[in-house]
């Protein structure tokens, strides 16, 4: 590794995606000096923070897979992966052997396997990573606690990164009850253009920040488990600034919402 030690480009894509939603900001203050009622930009703003959150969440795992394939191709050790991806290298030499599920099993599968020799699994594993990619990342949808931390589980190995999301004035459980308020309000409003309770110009910013945190914390956590399994850090640690406690009036689950706002 340089000396200089690089960013994380998950974060740093993630940074200037979510700079974007000041526009939305800044024109929704236009329009209301003007005695408009522009709530439309608020709804598009939240939807507009789990999109970024929801890129960034797999931009990361993606950028941490592949610098455990080049590591691993270096070190040849094909043990980085967790199992399941090994697994599902394993299973080309079938899907490639162009002969039947049977005969391959019965015979073919005793010359083929020695593909898998060496750094024969890391080829293979090169050859075949955007396969990978789509079965793992691609179908990635709900930026849920669980479906996150099965994600980075499938991929990289990396078990329970939810476990890292906490800061003074934010418990873990208050973090989890915090995104799972943002995805309700994403939810509602990108289904019903209704959200479970009303949506103010605070639960941007708020929301904002929020996502912000549990981006550099994920990225933290990544980092720190790539150093474990690598030996060495990817990039360099970031701090987070601007932390926002929870709320609990902000962070309401939709089961105990109140009125409904269009």
């Amino acid at each position: 590794m340089s000396a200089t030690v690089p960013e994380c480009q998950a974060l740093e894509a993630f940074y200037q995606n979510l700079q974007e939603s000041t526009l939305l900001r800044d024109f929704y203050e236009h329009l209301k000096s003007q005695h408009y009622n522009p709530q439309v930009l608020l709804k598009s703003s939240i939807i507009f923070i789990v999109t970024c959150l929801d890129e960034f969440v797999k931009h990361l795992v993606t950028e941490a897979f592949d610098i455990m394939l080049d590591s691993s191709q270096v070190a040849n050790n094909h043990l980085l992966f967790p199992i399941q991806v090994r697994i599902m290298v394993a299973d080309y030499l079938l899907e490639s052997s162009g002969v039947s599920k049977e005969s391959w099993f019965k015979d073919k599968w005793k010359q083929e396997v020695w593909q898998l020799a060496g750094d024969g699994w890391l080829t293979l594993l090169k050859q075949h990573r955007e396969a990978v990619m789509q079965r793992y990342v691609e179908r990635f949808q709900s930026l849920r606690q669980d479906n996150i931390d099965k994600l980075f589980e499938q991929v990289i190995g990396l078990k329970q990164l939810s476990q890292h999301w906490g800061w003074p004035g934010m418990s873990n459980s208050e973090a989890i009850r915090c995104l799972n308020t943002l995805m309700d309000l994403r939810g509602d409003l990108v289904h019903r253009n209704v959200s479970h309770r009303p949506i103010v110009e605070e639960d941007v910013n708020y929301f904002s920040l929020f996502a912000k945190q549990l981006a550099i914390l994920s990225t933290n956590a990544v980092r720190e488990y790539l150093r474990d399994q690598l030996g060495e850090h990817p990039w360099e640690i970031v701090s987070g600034d601007n932390l926002k406690p929870f709320e609990i009036g902000r962070c309401t689950p939709k089961n105990k919402g109140g009125a409904k706002t269009p």
